[in-house]
């Protein structure tokens, strides 16, 4: 081929390769006359991270996430430069590597338009690694706010703020300073987030709440009061204030000294009042949540109960009777039926000075015979009370004989009744024996015995209805006889040890115990008392149920002590006074300690008797008096802070 042959070829390639470029132009320069001149780029902004700047440790990476907001048809596409390639450098994916501690700007632009810029702050050295608030949970009252602190760590972290974020802005705001603002009711989450792009972030679930109300309201025994709120919130004892009073239109102006408040779930609270302070039966009780303007009126009331009694009259045909009362046993006004009441006999309702209301019973008996009265009465609260009273109605020539129902638990205890049996008529002179002639009965698990005339002593070990019949005989004319039933219930017993310290562990011998059945309708345990033995102990025997168990008593008057008591098994119960026991000796050594009296303190209330007190921590200055032949005056100065023996002085007569 020729030379010029060649270069001929070359030029006919070359014109090929520029009218192709000039074909490609002419397709792809309409496109970019649209970008021109239809849309518009509005902004750039990165997604992944909370504040325009970043920390990163060296040799780390951090891709950016861009978002690039446009009106029409325009291009999307970002470049990235950086500032400082010796710190940090930038892919064109965005991907920023760390080099070396530092700082650096990294600029994303738009192609299509390079005045829209977006720059990150780039600082090469310690990130976050934890974020921590003050708070993770809490509930918030609507209006409320509350403020949250959040703590970056490490310490030599480069950036050490936060942003802070909230999940729902309808129900609660928050501040750059980390302050929340309740809204209205419901859960939020509040977020403090790492300001420097790490990553790290700790969140606060806040439930918010409308304003709490008392609910409800129970004054569950003397000393307990039980409220509900309206929602879950935390209180505290100084967010309530209780208050008693008597009468419906009185004022509250009793004050309850509260010794605890108690809640498992910061919803219902049962506040403990202090000993001093306790409620009264029937009384009104008010609890307020000073910070909150709300408050729950009720009554302290022990319940509403049905209760039986019985009694026998005797009286002599023909004779006027001594006007008797015969008390209801309620509180307010009462209605009343009466049935059975013996010819001759009327009644009249009165009330007694102190709001009692009582049957007030006279006449003459016309009529010989046993006859049944039966009164029921219900007061205001409802209390039903119905009292049978059995008249025995006599002459010369009629006897009769009656004995009223007991009620007791099984115990190995002998129990003493006086007065067990009435009978009326003939000479006044009776024989009481049972049937088989004897004064004493005995089987399997029980002894009973008529002891002198009409007393009665029992035994009963098991469970069970007693019943023995009573022969009652005239002494003067044993032809006159009457027949009358004796009937004891006994309930299943469970046994209740009551042990008693003071703080150093000594057993207080000579403590008052006295236990009450909450339960008024229940007979078989109303309540029983009695003082500790020398190594500090009382053991009573119970039926099952809800009592008040309470100590006082001489040898330590100036404390008491009251316990809310279960019985559903046998138990025993410790009980630790908080008293010490101190030692008292006279310094005239002559004066036996029988004749040692009641000590009294500055105030004149006695805080113990004998030899031994019981103290409370702090300082006294007593005096006593000595109760023998000679009477002496006695001071005692003495600062309790554990078990001691101290010396009283004895001044002259």
């Amino acid at each position: 081929m020729k030379k010029h042959d060649s270069g001929m070829i070359l030029k006919r390639i070359f014109a090929v390769v520029i009218a192709f470029a000039v074909m490609l132009s002419i397709i792809t320069v309409p496109k970019l006359t649209t970008y021109a001149a239809g849309g518009r780029v509005k902004s750039i902004r990165v997604t992944n991270l909370p504040a325009k700047q970043l920390t990163l440790k060296k040799g780390k990476t951090f891709t950016l996430k861009t978002k690039v907001t446009v009106s029409g048809d325009v291009s999307r596409q970002v470049a990235y430069k950086t500032s400082n390639r010796k710190v940090a450098t930038v892919s064109a994916k965005g991907k920023i590597t760390a080099r070396k501690k530092g700082k650096a700007t990294i600029t994303i632009y738009s192609k299509a338009n390079k005045k829209k810029v977006c720059k990150i702050k780039v600082t090469v050295g310690t990130p976050a690694s934890k974020v921590a608030l003050n708070r993770t949970s809490a509930t918030l009252i609507k209006g409320k706010k509350l403020k949250l602190k959040a703590t970056v760590t490490p310490s030599k972290a480069n950036v050490k703020s936060v942003i802070w974020k909230t999940s729902n802005k309808k129900i609660a705001t928050v501040s750059k300073y980390g302050v929340v603002t309740a809204k209205k009711a419901g859960t939020v989450k509040i977020t403090a987030v790492a300001k420097d792009g790490s990553g790290k972030q700790r969140t606060c679930t806040i439930k918010v709440i409308n304003p709490i109300k008392i609910t409800s309201l129970k004054a569950t025994n003397n000393r307990t009061v039980q409220i509900t709120i309206s929602d879950a919130y935390k209180l505290a004892a100084s967010d309530f204030a209780v208050m008693t009073k008597q009468f419906a239109v009185g004022s509250y102006r009793k004050s309850c000294m509260i010794d605890k408040v108690y809640t498992k779930d910061n919803k219902t609270y049962i506040i403990t009042l202090n000993k001093d302070t306790y409620l009264y039966e029937n009384h009104y009780v008010q609890v307020k949540l000073t910070k909150h303007n709300t408050y729950k009126e009720g009554t302290y009331s022990e319940g509403v109960y049905q209760y039986t009694s019985a009694s026998t009259k005797t009286v002599e045909k023909g004779v006027a009777i001594e006007k008797f009362n015969c008390y209801l046993d309620g509180f307010g006004f009462s209605s009343v039926s009466v049935t059975g009441v013996p010819k001759g006999i009327t009644y009249v309702k009165s009330r007694a000075g102190n709001g009692m209301e009582y049957l007030v019973f006279s006449g003459t008996p016309l009529q010989t015979g046993k006859f049944t009265t039966v009164i029921k009465s219900t007061d205001e609260l409802g209390n039903t009370h119905t009292n049978t009273i059995t008249w025995l109605i006599y002459d010369n020539t009629h006897l009769y004989a009656a004995a009223t129902p007991s009620y007791s638990v099984n115990s190995p205890y002998t129990r003493t009744y006086s007065s067990k049996i009435s009978a009326g008529g003939g000479s006044g002179n009776y024989i009481y024996r049972f049937e088989n002639g004897e004064r004493t009965v005995q089987g399997d698990g029980y002894w009973v015995q008529i002891t002198n005339k009409n007393n009665v002593s029992v035994k009963f070990e098991k469970a069970g209805t007693y019943q023995f019949n009573v022969v009652v005989t005239d002494a003067d004319n044993t032809a006159l006889t009457a027949t009358t039933q004796m009937v004891f219930y006994v309930k299943e017993s469970r046994k209740v040890t009551t042990c008693v310290k003071d703080l150093s562990g000594n057993p207080i011998s000579g403590a008052y115990i006295r236990i009450s059945n909450r339960n008024d309708s229940d007979k078989y345990s109303a309540y029983m008392s009695g003082y500790t033995s020398e190594n500090g102990k009382s053991i009573d025997y119970l039926a099952e149920g809800n009592y008040t168990l309470e100590t006082g008593g001489d040898n330590y008057s100036c404390f008491s002590y009251e316990y809310l008591l279960t019985v559903n098994a046998d138990k025993e119960m410790n009980i630790t006074l908080p008293v010490y026991k101190v030692n008292v000796a006279l310094d005239n050594a002559d004066i036996p300690i029988k004749e040692y009296g009641k000590w009294y303190d500055k105030m004149g209330k006695c805080v113990g008797k004998g030899n031994i007190l019981y103290l409370e921590k702090g300082s006294y200055q007593l005096k006593m008096q000595t109760t023998g032949t000679t009477t002496y005056n006695v001071t005692l100065a003495v600062t309790v802070n554990g078990t001691a023996s101290v010396t009283a002085t004895v001044l002259e007569e």
